[in-house]
């Protein structure tokens, strides 16, 4: 947390957004002499290079999407990450997207600029949902004055309430009919369509609804009228895409390009064996009998998604399935998306009706029917931290505890249940927790 004012100069280190980078005068520590039109972008890009970094990799192993085979990968395919490297995850959120988010919603509110403010909270939203979902508790209410060493940590609770207030907030801001400026090309994810991010913001409303499940069943019904409102196809989908170039490649690609140290787990690999999205999902590693994740989210160019319809009408089949709704439309329409979008329209209709029929067919049995869904969406979405959420949030799939992962750090040798906290933080934080939680202790949401 004493790094957070340095994350003011990472804003200049990106290049090739096509925004005015002539204010070389500027100084960084004073944000508000910097147009808004420079410092979303590379918040933007950010948040994206996080979710597909670090996050991808902690998240995925622990879900038994891939495995660690070398190195740092194969202490967290044990369950014993260092807190070190744990804390650089933690710096690439807190000095990075947070502190910079924050940045454009002060710059933003000062110039009575709500567009700009509220695709920001849209991502802050996002953001710190993440940052929440790993961790529990944390710091944030404190967290991202630059003069403030000792942040409080938030309770776990507290952080969803705001969450959804930074998306209600969004959707105001995104409504208003002025605003000074407003995004355009330099949004880098919608081109400046204001309807697009109050579509992804209510879908992320879903999202953070449906977490606390286990806290209250009532999410469900709370979720479902809020979906006409969410996103309407896979063309809405909240997303960065790469631009297919060196000097900002996706990082899942630039990851297995110099640390290829994570191959597919065979669990998931099982899973795909009759899967028309297989050959999209994973790959073999070159020169090798290895399988590493493949072009649709390992090449150059590839989206790192932030939230999809997919995964709506995934939240939205589960909604139904816990109100005594009808969900397999929902279901087949989820799949039928997945299939379409990772195969970019390759596969005929008669090869994913046949697929649905087999792996995607409710049979009114409650429990069987769950599992339908979510092994659904832990193959949709795949390289993504959700599955991770909705195995702590459901026991499903039926995930195997990886080998060796009793450790001191994960005493019961179970499928971790939240990250441990970075070592910096244990040591100079004044208000870090009395008692350090390892990998099995719940935090709020997490209940049994």
């Amino acid at each position: 947390m004493k790094k957070i004012f340095l994350s003011i100069f990472s804003l200049f280190l990106f290049i090739g957004y096509g925004c005015n980078l002539d204010q070389t005068n500027i100084n960084p520590n004073s944000p508000t002499q910097v147009p808004l039109n420079t410092l979303l972008p590379p918040a933007q890009a950010q948040l994206a290079n996080v979710l597909g970094g670090a996050v991808f990799r902690y998240t995925n192993i622990f879900s038994n999407h891939t495995r660690g085979a070398f190195a740092q990968e194969l202490d967290i395919e044990n369950y014993n990450p260092s807190k070190t490297f744990v804390g650089y995850v933690w710096e690439d959120i807190y000095n990075g997207p947070l502190i910079n988010l924050q940045t454009v919603i002060a710059q933003a509110n000062a110039s009575q600029s709500p567009h700009y403010s509220g695709v920001a909270r849209v991502l802050m939203a996002n953001a710190l949902g993440t940052t929440t979902e790993m961790w529990g508790d944390i710091p944030y209410s404190e967290a991202l004055n630059k003069n403030n060493l000792n942040p409080k940590y938030d309770a776990q609770e507290t952080v969803y309430n705001q969450i959804q207030g930074l998306l209600d907030l969004a959707i105001t801001d995104l409504s208003a009919t002025e605003s000074v400026y407003s995004p355009s090309s330099d949004d880098l994810i919608y081109g400046g369509d204001l309807n697009s991010w109050k579509r992804a913001a209510v879908a992320l409303k879903a999202r953070y609804l449906l977490h606390l499940s286990k806290r209250r069943p009532d999410v469900y019904a709370q979720i479902l009228p809020l979906l006409s409102n969410g996103l309407a196809s896979s063309s809405d989908d909240m997303e960065y895409i790469y631009p297919n170039t060196s000097t900002e490649p996706n990082p899942i690609y630039q990851y297995y390009k110099e640390t290829p140290n994570m191959l597919v787990d065979s669990y998931f690999k099982n899973l795909l064996n009759d899967d028309p999205r297989r050959t999209f999902l994973i790959k073999r590693k070159p020169f090798s009998a290895d399988t590493i994740v493949g072009e649709y989210y390992g090449s150059i160019a590839s989206a790192v998604p932030y939230v999809t319809y997919i995964e709506q009408k995934l939240i939205e089949a589960e909604c139904l399935l816990n109100t005594g709704g009808n969900a397999q439309t929902a279901l087949s329409d989820a799949v039928r998306s997945s299939i379409k979008k990772i195969s970019n329209n390759t596969v005929n209709d008669a090869t994913i009706d046949a697929y649905i029929n087999t792996y995607a067919t409710l049979t009114g049995n409650t429990d069987t029917d769950l599992n339908t869904i979510i092994t659904q969406k832990y193959i949709a979405l795949f390289t993504q931290s959700q599955p991770w959420v909705d195995y702590r949030r459901t026991n499903l799939p039926a995930l195997v505890p990886n080998p060796n992962g009793t450790t001191a750090l994960n005493p019961n040798g179970q499928i971790p249940r939240r990250m441990v906290y970075p070592e910096q933080e244990e040591l100079n934080n004044a208000n870090f927790p009395a008692s350090a939680p390892n990998m099995q202790t719940r935090f709020w949401w997490d209940v049994e």
